[in-house]
């Protein structure tokens, strides 16, 4: 059932809409088959903005304790990568941890996108180290977002890389699809202020008003 669910592509706007239905009847598995079918569709948006919020953050979602209990069965019946990445956004802290470090486990090419997310958790508990190498394995999966390298940038801020910040933020920008390049600039005006470079800040920032972007959007606080 797995293999033909990943050869049987699914448009993804119907593909989102049963697999939150599936969600909410707690039906995990079936749930995660029709999420390797929206990946079969190479879908235009990077999978982990399809997949970013945590399954308690769903609309009318079940509990976060049901919601556990569903993905403990499934990982002692049938492990998958989607079932460790859900369970480690919702346990966090060190537990969740252990769930995302299972995700070595599986194919780096169609899942390494799941390492931003659990490199933002893992965040939570000040292992900068430990969420760089999550960041660079995400980097691997191709295509690459550009949040990749504007998280990065935020980590070499927090450890005093000023030379290494802002070469991610130039490796953002360059990625970036021009629809986004003001948002990518609006990030790294802040950036540029809190390293002290206010004068940069202001130019990077007039640029980014010029595009029409009003405020950068906000990635860390959306889970």
């Amino acid at each position: 059932m797995a293999t033909r669910s990943r050869k049987t592509p699914i448009a993804v706007d119907a593909g989102l809409s049963l697999f939150e239905n599936l969600v909410r009847s707690g039906r995990l598995a079936q749930a995660f088959e029709v999420a390797e079918r929206i990946l079969a569709s190479k879908p235009a948006v990077y999978p982990n903005r399809l997949f970013w919020q945590p399954l308690d953050r769903l609309p009318m979602p079940l509990s976060r304790a049901s919601l556990l209990r569903h993905l403990d069965g499934l990982i002692e019946s049938a492990p998958s990568a989607w079932a460790y990445y859900y369970r480690g956004m919702l346990r966090q802290g060190e537990a969740g941890l252990s769930d995302f470090e299972h995700l070595a486990d599986y194919e780096l090419s169609r899942y390494g996108w799941m390492y931003i997310k659990a490199a933002l958790s893992i965040l939570n508990l000040n292992r900068f180290h430990v969420a760089v190498k999550f960041l660079k394995a995400a980097e691997l999966c191709k295509p690459a977002d550009w949040w990749t390298h504007g998280f990065l940038a935020e980590i070499y801020l927090c450890l005093q890389k000023s030379s290494e910040s802002l070469k991610e933020m130039d490796t953002a920008q360059a990625l970036a699809s021009e629809s986004e390049k003001g948002q990518v600039m609006a990030w790294r005006g802040q950036i540029e202020l809190w390293w002290g470079n206010f004068d940069a800040a202001f130019r990077v920032l007039d640029a980014a008003c010029g595009l029409g972007t009003a405020r950068q959007a906000d990635h860390r606080f959306t889970d």
